[in-house]
């Protein structure tokens, strides 16, 4: 509890309110701020401080069903695009943003100090069950808007994939540096802007357009509904084989591309189902940064994947590199 804060307030901690505990966690129990008084509940380990998943919801419909067996895929290679050492994370307090089933938490827990994950679905209770009642691993599910954690405690601030399922991306992202402690690192991955880049291509930026287009149906869809639709990912992906007419059937029609028959269903799930996606330049992302007094920015090649530090001098000047 020592790292929470009054989201409402922003100036209280909590006192620990009729509390059960089982294995020497929480289990159940309510978080009452010394200041205002407000009351979040503790539900099954995870101190709650929403009422609901709002706009959210796909992705509580989505992590409830992807088989655990596929849980720790790509992990490791989407860790890599951000050119931080894995032995630097040793000893370090990390703060995972937008945790959704827990796969990062996963890998950082088995590298970290402490690691909290946050996230404003249910998925909350899938990262729960996955990493189970790891000494290191704290959940929360809370508003990435309005996250209950005191300033400056974290080593790493890192989101994946997350940031741009927000009302406001931009906003999100300016919730985070304060977070971060001076000399620590934030990560982040957005979805790029394709069309308005000079990046990945032709068949990218038109892939865009038709998919900003489905996505006018298929984020209103019922996720039962969509979820079944998605399935049609299976058959697509061998016609996107063909020579010549694959590559149009690709552009017409995005799906994921992933080997894995259900980890395409689920790649393309999460394409058209949520209700915000927002995409961003790579300097668009860089000014953020650079606004936020961020320094020493690294540009991942694989866009928009940026990383940059909180100098400990606050008046360091920004220094940017490039992955070869």
């Amino acid at each position: 509890m020592g790292l929470l804060l009054c989201p409402r307030c922003r100036r209280g901690s909590f006192v620990l309110k009729d509390d059960h505990w089982s294995h020497g966690e929480v289990e159940h129990g309510e978080l009452e701020c010394d200041q205002c008084g407000s009351r979040y509940p503790i539900v099954d380990h995870v101190p709650r401080f929403v009422s609901c998943d709002a706009y959210v919801g796909s992705f509580t419909f989505q992590w409830q069903r992807l088989p655990r067996r596929l849980y720790g895929l790509r992990t490791e290679g989407s860790f890599s695009r951000f050119n931080i050492d894995r032995e630097a994370l040793s000893g370090k307090r990390i703060l995972d943003v937008g945790c959704g089933y827990g796969r990062f938490l996963k890998f950082f827990s088995e590298r970290g100090k402490d690691v909290v994950g946050v996230d404003m679905s249910y998925s909350v209770n899938e990262a729960f069950s996955y990493c189970g009642l790891s000494e290191n691993v704290h959940i929360v599910q809370a508003n990435l808007l309005r996250m209950p954690f005191k300033e400056s405690m974290f080593d790493l601030v890192f989101s994946f994939g997350v940031l741009h399922h927000t009302p406001d991306t931009r906003k999100a992202f300016m919730q985070l540096p304060r977070h971060v402690k001076p000399g620590g690192k934030l990560a982040i991955f957005v979805y790029a802007k394709w069309f308005e880049t000079g990046l990945g291509g032709w068949s990218n930026k038109v892939k865009e357009r038709f998919s900003d287009s489905y996505r006018r149906i298929t984020s209103r869809l019922p996720g039962t509904l969509l979820y079944g639709l998605c399935h049609m990912a299976i058959p697509l992906y061998r016609l996107t084989k063909l020579p010549r007419a694959g590559t149009l059937i690709a552009v017409a029609f995005p799906i994921g591309f992933d080997p894995d028959w259900r980890l395409r269903i689920i790649d393309t799930f999460d394409w058209y189902s949520p209700k915000y996606q927002w995409k961003h330049t790579r300097r668009e992302v860089e000014q953020w940064f650079e606004q936020s007094g961020l320094t020493d920015l690294f540009l991942s090649p694989y866009p928009v994947s940026i990383v940059g530090t909180r100098p400990p001098d606050p008046k360091q000047t920004i220094t940017l590199s490039y992955a070869a």
